[in-house]
């Protein structure tokens, strides 16, 4: 057993809730294959005025640079979904399994601010690109 075991039938629950509520779940493909997925949500936080778009799952399998080009896709649809609205930010959450912060810095190389597992994007710099 894992270190917080999942169960596949509350996680499937989970994902179509946020799906049905209104929630970005975007997935990249490659060669008709499945190599990764987001999903996001607008929150708020007690401590902080506006919108936040929160990435809640992200998944990929992948390995050097087509994990970095799949992350960059789909952490640019959460940016245009974040725009679209009106979030002040944009948060993705790393494991706290990933010790390096490999997946945080590699946002960081995006533009996005990173403090340890939390990547933060501040919606006042984002300018419509696909970064």
């Amino acid at each position: 057993p894992g270190f917080m075991p999942a169960s596949l039938n509350t996680s499937m629950q989970s994902i179509l809730t946020f799906w049905r509520n209104g929630s970005l779940i975007r997935i990249a493909k490659s060669d008709g294959k499945i190599v990764g997925w987001v999903c996001a949500s607008i929150v708020s936080l007690d401590h902080i005025q506006g919108r936040i778009v929160a990435q809640r799952y992200y998944a990929s399998d992948c390995k050097g640079m087509l994990a970095f080009r799949v992350l960059k896709a789909l952490h640019a649809e959460m940016l245009i979904y974040a725009a679209r609205v009106g979030a002040v930010y944009c948060t993705s959450t790393g494991s706290h399994f990933d010790e390096d912060f490999t997946f945080t810095k590699m946002l960081e190389k995006c533009g996005w601010k990173r403090r340890g597992y939390l990547a933060v994007f501040n919606m006042k710099e984002y300018n419509g690109e696909r970064r």
